[in-house]
Parts: C-alpha cells; sequence; structure tokens
C-alpha cells in the first residue's frame, strides 16, 4: 500500500528550500508514495507547481490563520508522513499538528539557520529550538547544520545529513577567453556578503587588471537598490546586474561562464554551489556553514575568509592570472565533484525517512 506524504513550506521567497521541495515534487516514487503539499497562496513556489501530475496542491496564506487551516487539511487528508521545510512552517506545523492530533510520522528538514540579520533573533531561535524537538526526525542540509542543531540540544540520533543534490547532466568543459566571466547568482539578501564583492570589485577596478574580467550579477531582493547603485558607481561596462534568473535557466546560463563567486557570510549547503559544478565550472566562497564540505581550496574552486573583500579581491586576482590549463582543470575537478551531490540520491535518501 502506497504511502501519503504531506510537504509543508510557507515562505513567500524562492530559494533553496523551494527548490528543495520542488525536486521531491519531481522525483518522488510515486509507485510507493502519494503526495500533497501545502504552499502559500500566489508564490513562486505555487505557480512552479502548477500542472505537475500526480500532486494534490492545497494554498494557505502566511498568517496565523494558517495555522487552523493546516490543521483542517492534516485532519481530512490524514498522511501517514508530514515533512515540513523552513523556520516558519517548522514551527506553525508543530502548533498544527498538535490541534490535529496528528501521531503519524513528523519530519522537518533544517535548510540553514535563524538568518543574523534579524532582530529578534535570539527570542526566535529559542522558539524554533523548541519546535523541532517535536518532529521524530531533523534533516540536515550538511554536517555544519548538523552540528549546530547538536549544540542547540537536540540528539544527535534524530538527525540525518541529506546534502542538496541536482540533476546530473553531460557537459562539455570549454576553453576560456583572455578575459574571466564571473558571475554572482543569488537572492540580494544580506547572507550572500554582496558588499564585500562588491568592495572587491572597486579595488580591482582601480587596477591593471580592471579588463582581465567580466561580472555578471543574477538575483533580486531587498538589497538590488543598493546594488544597482554601486554597479553605476563603478563607471565600467564590465560589470552588469543581469536581474532575475527563471529557476530551470540556472545550469544552462552557468554554463556561459568561467566561475561562480558566493561571497556568503551565512549559509546552509547552497543548492547555487553544486549546480556551478554541475555546470563545469568552479567555486570562489566563503568558508562558511556546508560549502567547505563540498569545495576544496585550490582543487574545484577557492576558499575565502567570510567578511573579508581583501581575501576576494585576492581570490578574483588569483583566478585571473591563472592559465587556461589550470583553469580548465579547475573545471574538470568542479564537474567532478557535481557527481557526489546527484538530486536522484538525495531524493533516494529522503524517501527511507518516509
Amino acid at each position: 500500500m502506497k504511502k501519503n506524504i504531506l510537504l509543508i513550506i510557507l515562505n513567500s521567497a524562492y530559494g533553496g528550500a523551494e527548490r528543495h521541495v520542488l525536486d521531491i515534487c519531481r522525483y518522488l516514487d510515486r509507485s510507493k508514495f502519494n503526495l500533497s503539499i501545502i504552499v502559500p497562496e500566489n508564490t513562486k513556489i505555487e505557480e512552479e507547481l502548477k500542472g505537475m501530475k500526480n500532486l494534490q496542491v492545497q494554498t494557505v496564506n502566511r498568517g496565523s490563520s494558517s495555522i487552523l487551516s493546516m490543521s483542517k487539511l492534516i485532519k481530512q487528508m490524514n498522511p501517514d508522513t508530514i515533512h515540513v521545510h523552513s523556520p516558519r512552517a517548522t514551527l506553525m506545523a508543530a502548533i498544527a499538528v498538535g490541534l490535529a492530533g496528528f501521531k503519524g510520522n513528523f519530519i522537518t528538514t533544517a535548510h540553514g539557520w535563524i538568518p543574523n540579520r534579524l532582530k529578534l533573533r535570539k527570542g526566535i531561535e529559542l522558539v524554533y529550538i523548541s519546535a523541532l524537538k517535536r518532529y521524530s526526525k531533523i534533516i540536515a542540509v550538511s554536517d555544519d547544520v548538523k552540528k549546530t542543531l547538536n549544540s542547540n540540544n537536540i540528539p544527535l540520533d534524530r538527525i540525518e545529513t541529506i546534502y542538496n543534490g541536482v540533476e546530473i547532466e553531460e557537459t562539455k568543459l570549454s576553453h576560456t577567453a583572455s578575459s574571466r566571466k564571473v558571475v554572482f547568482l543569488g537572492r540580494y539578501i544580506e547572507e550572500k556578503g554582496l558588499p564585500y564583492l562588491l568592495e572587491a570589485l572597486k579595488e580591482i577596478n582601480k587596477s591593471e587588471l580592471k579588463n582581465k574580467l567580466t561580472v555578471d550579477f543574477y538575483g533580486d531582493g531587498p538589497l538590488k537598490e543598493y546594488v544597482d547603485q554601486t554597479i553605476k558607481e563603478l563607471n565600467t561596462n564590465n560589470v552588469r546586474n543581469c536581474g532575475f534568473m527563471n529557476p530551470d535557466q540556472v545550469i544552462k546560463t552557468l554554463r556561459n561562464y568561467d566561475i561562480l563567486i558566493m561571497p556568503s557570510i551565512q549559509e546552509g549547503f547552497p543548492y547555487t554551489l553544486v549546480e556551478a559544478f554541475s555546470a563545469g565550472i568552479p567555486v570562489i566562497a566563503s568558508s562558511v556553514g556546508g560549502i567547505p564540505e563540498a569545495l576544496e581550496n585550490g582543487f574545484n574552486g577557492f576558499l575565502t575568509t567570510p567578511k573579508s573583500s581583501e581575501d576576494l579581491k585576492i581570490a578574483l586576482e588569483t583566478f585571473i592570472r591563472l592559465d587556461d590549463a589550470k583553469v580548465l582543470e579547475l573545471k574538470k575537478n568542479a564537474l567532478d565533484t557535481s557527481k557526489k551531490f546527484n538530486v536522484v540520491d538525495m531524493v533516494k535518501y529522503i524517501e527511507k525517512n518516509y
């Protein structure tokens, strides 16, 4: 008999957690599982789910009333397993499950930790940790997230690391041009470390290397105006803001570049990292979260100190000066690394928890 699975995610923005949920919807074995999902109304993830076969989609608002809505839906659906994603949903679903009297398998995935930028972060952390203790199993997207959970009194035997995975496609490695093509791809939010990258580009723009690289930014978010203004102040055609990129275009677009840059100050295990590897390009990234669990300095990219524009500048200058043979070696190593992070394997590991 098939198991009935209910996914819940309540974020309004589209990011790694939403991508992860969509991958579960796409790859879950429907011969073994019936799948339903609760998402916020009028959001990107709701739009992405439209037309997906063998999937029951329910929408709720993001306010406190969604707790009662979810509770009613849980009673109606009577799933065998509820799998929740993101801190907001983790808290609200814990209350809804209690109201519904649900006694089945109750799982949440921790995609990272509470953002440091939030004013009430300490209080939110306490509430989040309290909610986590109601779950029978917690999936962490990296060993770093697992350690953070354990340091907050979540027993290790209730936590399992399952890395994010991507589709592994045939990728032909290309030779590079004399000008290195660099790409940033992510939400324009504080956690992504954009000021440090832009400061590094200001310094390179003053040097003899300024015409040796082009940098394209893809994304959207609260810091968009700041990014636009800073790029304008650089007064160069070599740095551009290219706007939001549809998720299904990411790997295809990344293949047009030589390296991805991720100056993050806080991460769980970013999809963009392994998407870059799958596209056959190395990565310059801050040594935060689960990034060092996949990125090896000098092998498939370069690790930098978080919040250091100087480190980012040095890494970019180092990459610019590499000969084509070394760049191709980094690309090959990146592509080989991607095979360790296969979306099919990711969903199989999740299925075992169902």
